[in-house]
């Protein structure tokens, strides 16, 4: 069973993590494109 805990923490994780990923992504995007 999934705890409020856990869930919180799942969101801070995805909604912080997942930008910072994207990021890094279109920045290898562009360098390979450049």
């Amino acid at each position: 069973m999934v705890t409020e805990e856990e869930k919180r923490a799942e969101a801070i994780w995805t909604y912080c993590i997942s930008p910072i990923q994207l990021l890094s992504f279109l920045k290898e995007r562009a360098e390979q494109d450049a």
